[in-house]
């Protein structure tokens, strides 16, 4: 099964690592809820929305010694012959719509 990409791509400014993280995270939670993306498909975008020491970081993970490996990776279980299913759109407050235009 695929992941469903959102039909609007949320326009994310590239994070390079001199900034907070936990304010990139936050928006980048907030635009993938509100285009109504999926856990699998958040998990596969985030790192589009890094660059330079960032991306570098997130590449190596998965060889530093104190980091596990679990904390870095994703799966997503399947089970046969089940259906899709679609989550509905969530409305959005002028706050929420706020978001999305920074």
């Amino acid at each position: 099964m695929r992941a469903k990409v959102p039909e609007k791509n949320p326009n994310m400014v590239l994070y390079d690592g001199t900034s907070d993280p936990r304010h990139n995270l936050s928006k980048f939670q907030s635009r993938m809820y509100l285009a109504g993306a999926l856990d699998a498909t958040r998990c596969k975008a985030f790192p589009t929305t890094l660059t330079k020491a960032a991306q570098h970081w997130f590449d190596s993970a998965s060889d530093m010694l104190r980091i596990d490996p679990k904390l870095a990776s994703h799966k997503l279980v399947v089970y046969p012959g089940t259906r899709p299913v679609q989550q509905r759109r969530q409305k959005m407050n002028e706050e929420q719509a706020q978001v999305v235009e920074e």
